[in-house]
């Protein structure tokens, strides 16, 4: 009951995030290693724990491939819920990068805004943070419809992204040392 009652909170998906970042991160070798460790060895103790207590060894066996068929067939059921969800979050990320150059200003807006959320979710990787800030600062030098380009400035402040206009830009200052050049010249004049 507990459980869920907690899962019906919308506090658990932060959690979730949290330990997903704790998985993905550098110590998911280390994770694999101690659930599998683990896995391992509950595995042979209940196998050994049914072949002592069984009176017939073929029973005993059977128990043993019975359960050992059951934990594959849930780590395929799981591997293949994680890859179909994998796979339909990357369409729909491609998808919603193939609305910020849509015909339709509604579905621009909308890829704008819900790009924007993802990132501020931190649901994206940081790869697709500078892609997604390199198309907005793309999409804002082309004429876009005020509504779009008010959004792209509002999601690259909240990105914390300041977008600087062409007349704050600072020109690029490279100190130019024309004595250095200026004396093997003025030399060589005098030598002839």
């Amino acid at each position: 009951m507990l459980l869920s009652y907690s899962l019906q909170n919308r506090n658990w998906q932060h959690y979730w995030q949290k330990w997903q970042g704790f998985l993905i991160g550098s110590n998911r070798q280390l994770v694999i290693a101690v659930g599998s460790g683990g896995v391992g060895v509950f595995s042979t103790y209940l196998a050994a724990s049914i072949w002592a207590d069984a009176e017939n060894p073929w029973l005993a066996t059977g128990a043993i491939l019975q359960g050992f068929g059951s934990l594959t067939t849930l780590v395929l059921l799981v591997w293949s819920l994680w890859k179909k969800k994998e796979s339909s979050a990357e369409v729909k990320l491609d998808q919603l990068l193939a609305d910020l150059t849509n015909v339709d200003t509604l579905k621009r807006l909308i890829a704008i805004r819900q790009l924007t959320r993802l990132v501020k979710n931190g649901r994206l990787s940081q790869e697709y943070y500078w892609q997604l800030i390199e198309y907005y600062r793309l999409m804002l030098s082309e004429a876009q419809v005020p509504a779009v380009r008010n959004a792209l400035l509002e999601s690259l402040d909240t990105l914390g992204i300041q977008k600087l206009s062409p007349s704050k830009r600072q020109p690029v200052k490279i100190p130019i040392q024309l004595e250095h050049f200026r004396q093997p010249l003025v030399d060589k004049m005098f030598q002839k």
